[in-house]
């Protein structure tokens, strides 16, 4: 996977700088919490950078509206990645399913596999980062059953906020016309092999950055928290690949 990663990284940026790699420990597993702006890119470029600066690779959470095509679920399956269940309806089966992620999501760090998942469902379309409180949520799940308190237990996932930048967005053409669908009708319906065509748009056009405040929005919603940041040390990771 990283001779194709490089041929797509040298064919479309002028090459993409990593910062905060030197601030993690190579023998400890992280929970990496990320902003998202591409299906694909997102942590192919987080396990790149990892890979390259002789950390393991991460197990990468993806969404069960990825597995709609045979080629798609092979790639995923290549790049160590896991199903969160996102089609789900029923509350009893959201919450089992919930239960069965957080749970997973503790194993791997406890047997030295770290994580990336993004900080929210789906991708950002209006630049807007924000972490979801429904994420920090689901990773307590596991320390609710195991009575760990909400602060000593999120301290155990060790969370590396990652801030990924592109100088140009391969589908912000998509994204919008999603926004203004949503903006002018109130709803929007993807194709049924959007997302696919989105991985493809994404691996062959040139890509971009800009600001993110991934960390800002972490840090905010964990000091409401039990002031979790005032005893715990902040890692983070940003990440940027430039235009050519």
């Amino acid at each position: 996977m990283k001779k194709y990663l490089e041929q797509t990284l040298d064919a479309t940026t002028k090459g993409v700088t990593y910062k905060g790699l030197d601030k993690l420990d190579k023998n400890t597993s992280y929970l990496f919490v990320s902003n998202h702006r591409d299906i694909a890119m997102d942590p192919a470029l987080v396990n790149y950078g990892l890979h390259e600066n002789n950390h393991r690779t991460v197990r990468i959470a993806i969404g069960d509206n990825l597995l709609k095509k045979p080629c798609a679920t092979e790639l995923m399956r290549l790049n160590k990645s896991f199903i969160v269940k996102r089609s789900l309806k029923g509350p009893r089966e959201m919450m089992k399913a919930l239960g069965t992620l957080s749970s997973y999501i503790k194993h791997s760090l406890d047997t030295g596999n770290s994580i990336w998942i993004a900080q929210k469902e789906g991708r950002a379309k209006d630049g807007n980062d924000f972490t979801d409180p429904a994420i920090l949520k689901m990773f307590h799940v596991e320390g609710r059953k195991q009575k760990v308190p909400f602060a000593e237990y999120i301290r155990s996932l060790k969370i590396v906020p990652v801030s990924i930048s592109y100088e140009n967005d391969p589908c912000d053409i998509a994204k919008a016309k999603e926004l203004y669908e949503k903006a002018t009708h109130g709803n929007y319906e993807k194709g049924e092999f959007e997302d696919i065509e989105s991985i493809v748009q994404a691996l062959s056009a040139e890509k971009i950055a800009y600001k993110s405040y991934l960390v800002m929005s972490l840090t905010k919603i964990l000091k409401r928290q039990k002031h979790w940041l005032k005893k715990s040390t902040v890692r983070s990771m940003s990440i940027t690949p430039c235009s050519r």
